[in-house]
């Protein structure tokens, strides 16, 4: 079992493609039942392989089963907070 605790930061998968601007990509995100779609600067992506890749997330808050993270970037249906289940994490996050 991983340790989430605030400050944690962690390693999301997302899928990619070019943004709007050479300087950042188009994202999109599976958290636990939902996709997140938004934009997020070229520096923020890691292990780019084709099409999939991992976006850092911070853990904000910890209650109970659900983890309230937060990413960079700027996303169309959130302000780059969400919530995820710790069973969704254990299965799809890996810690930095």
């Amino acid at each position: 079992m991983k340790l989430y605790e605030p400050g944690t930061v962690i390693e999301i998968p997302c899928s990619i493609a070019a943004g709007a601007f050479p300087t950042e990509y188009f994202v999109a995100i599976p958290l636990d039942g939902e996709v997140i779609n938004g934009f997020v600067p070229t520096h923020y992506i890691s292990e780019n392989v084709g099409s999939s890749a991992y976006i850092p997330g911070t853990v904000e808050r910890v209650a109970g089963s659900t983890l309230t993270i937060r990413m960079p970037g700027s996303y169309f249906t959130t302000s780059g907070i969400a919530d995820i289940s710790r069973t969704w994490a254990e299965r799809n996050v890996r810690l930095t």
